[in-house]
């Protein structure tokens, strides 16, 4: 809330996970948009859905929104609170901030900067997340039947969450924070292996190019009898994403991205 007379805002940004390190007014819970909003609009979470999603689909990711946040206590109890599974998680669900119009968000239908959207998304896609035309809003899509049906998508809406905040700190920056196709997408996969980890399930994979790429097995956990469960799972997840990653798109792969190459398609 803006107060006229007092030449400020005089409500807190409920969005919590805005603060950055690198930005420090950031950290002013009563700067909203880095405190110029001439410059910038506030881009940190906060959604609403735009007109293409009904009723029951709207309920639905509500349902699915605190299903994944209550995975990720379970994140928590496997990799402590510090640990970059935790931490990354947390972001990709913070990124999504409170509902706009409801009783616990003080932003107003009409002023999101993440915008919930449903279409046909292409076989063995849940969710994707872009920004718009203008730069200013992130669209997240996801796929009108399985959201209208019900099916989990628990790690896409996370998976998507890790897109959608670093398009608002690409957005928040004026397009100088900007990260690697690689970087963005591992960090991805990262967390859709931990939130079906945290389901739990005792496995779980993806399809890419005609085949079903592994994110987690309980069976890592074994893997090297010198290691603890954690370490295993870490080792054996980052070889099952990097692979991933790297099929070439001329083979129907999505990325076609390694460390040693990692593209900017995203973040030109």
């Amino acid at each position: 809330m803006f107060g006229s007379g007092f030449g400020r805002f005089t409500s807190p940004d409920p969005a919590l996970s805005s603060g950055r390190e690198a930005i420090p007014q950031s950290w002013n819970r009563y700067a909203y948009s880095l405190n110029n909003p001439l410059k910038f609009i506030d881009p940190f979470g906060l959604y609403e859905f735009d007109a293409s999603v009904d009723s029951t689909q709207q309920q639905n990711f509500r349902d699915q929104l605190k299903e994944a946040r209550k995975r990720l206590k379970q994140i928590q109890k496997i990799y402590g609170k510090k640990s970059d599974e935790y931490k990354e998680a947390k972001t990709a669900i913070d990124s999504y901030g409170c509902e706009a119009g409801t009783k616990k968000c003080s932003e107003k239908v009409g002023s999101s900067q993440v915008i919930i959207k449903t279409g046909k998304l292409d076989p063995g896609v849940g969710a994707t997340a872009a920004r718009n035309s203008t730069d200013t809003k992130v669209e997240v899509t996801l796929d009108s039947t399985k959201l209208s049906n019900g099916a989990d998508l628990v790690a896409d809406i996370a998976h998507e969450g890790v897109h959608t905040q670093d398009h608002l700190n690409y957005i928040n920056s004026g397009g100088k924070t900007k990260v690697s196709d690689y970087d963005t997408e591992f960090r991805g996969y990262l967390v859709t292996s931990v939130m079906d980890e945290a389901y739990p399930a005792s496995s779980s994979s993806r399809p890419m190019a005609g085949q079903n790429y592994t994110l987690f097995d309980e069976k890592w956990k074994t893997a090297n009898a010198k290691l603890s469960a954690v370490e295993n799972v870490r080792n054996e997840r980052n070889v099952a994403i990097d692979k991933l990653l790297a099929v070439p798109q001329s083979q129907g792969g999505l990325y076609g991205v390694t460390p040693t190459n990692p593209g900017n398609s995203y973040f030109p």
